[in-house]
């Protein structure tokens, strides 16, 4: 009897132990799913064995909650894309009618100084100039598709102010394909005719250069007039006073990298006045344009 009994609590705990391991085994795996889901990663799945008890029905409530957040994340997602896209599309649609307005507004003056031969290339040029910016309906181009239409922008201004406003361009060549917001260089050249150059155009320059970081490409343009006001500067930015140009790149790059310093102006009384645009090479919101 004696005998019995030891051989019958022997395999007694070989069982308890048995059943303990898998038990353990069946917990770790939970565990490990639950600390993947906390790392980010939904696809994650319990294996449900078919014992019926409490750990199955917590590894399938389990697995029908990942799929459920899953699908939740990508509808919110999904949904956040389209309101960007939407903002920003909102934003584009304000640049083109500035865009033309400032064009033609050239082609006017012109026309009204009597000069008929240049108002008929400004024409023509403005004809070129719209037809390329009007095909553009990404939110993002490339760098090379941005200096096309600068240099047919230029076209446009160095016909109307006849020399007077020098350009001087230094762009590397290693950033052709680094995508960018369209027509975030020609609002800046004109924001430094409205507010630094306006009273003194001869002997006036803007200097446009875009040099190459590690992690971002550092568009600058810089004019040597008179300097803005830096309380203007800081009221067109905060979108207290009216004007489309400077405070509708700054939206348009917010937007595309948040939470990053997209943005400086520099200004100095008597010296010029300096933009500085950082242009992320890795967009952390890639937005379609569907």
């Amino acid at each position: 009897i004696l005998s019995v009994g030891i051989v019958v609590m022997i395999l007694g705990e070989f069982f308890v132990r048995y059943h303990l391991q898998k038990l353990a085994k069946r917990l770790n795996r939970i565990l490990d799913g639950m600390t993947q889901v906390m790392d980010g990663d939904l696809d994650v799945r319990i294996p449900v064995d078919k014992n019926g008890d409490e750990l199955d029905v917590i590894s399938r409530c389990f697995n029908e909650m990942c799929v459920n957040l899953d699908d939740h994340i990508k509808k919110r997602y999904l949904a956040e894309i389209e309101q960007k896209n939407a903002e920003m599309s909102a934003l584009q649609s304000q640049i083109n009618p500035h865009f033309l307005f400032n064009t033609l507004n050239l082609i006017v003056h012109t026309i009204q100084s009597g000069e008929t031969r240049t108002a008929a290339r400004l024409v023509k040029s403005t004809a070129d100039l719209l037809r390329s910016s009007l095909a553009i309906t990404q939110l993002q181009i490339p760098l090379k598709q941005e200096l096309k239409l600068l240099k047919l922008y230029l076209i446009i201004f160095q016909e109307r102010y006849q020399g007077r406003i020098s350009i001087e361009l230094s762009i590397q060549e290693t950033l052709p394909s680094l995508l960018i917001p369209p027509f975030i260089i020609q609002p800046l050249i004109e924001n430094s005719l409205k507010h630094g150059l306006k009273d003194t155009l001869q002997g006036s320059r803007i200097c446009i250069s875009i040099k190459d970081y590690e992690e971002y490409a550092l568009l600058t343009v810089t004019d040597n007039g008179d300097g803005a006001n830096p309380d203007l500067l800081f009221q067109i930015l905060r979108g207290n006073i009216s004007g489309i140009g400077i405070r509708n790149i700054y939206e348009r790059l917010h937007r595309l990298y948040p939470q990053k310093d997209v943005m400086e102006i520099w200004t100095t009384p008597g010296k010029g006045t300096s933009v500085r645009i950082k242009l992320y090479k890795e967009n952390p919101h890639e937005y379609s344009d569907c």
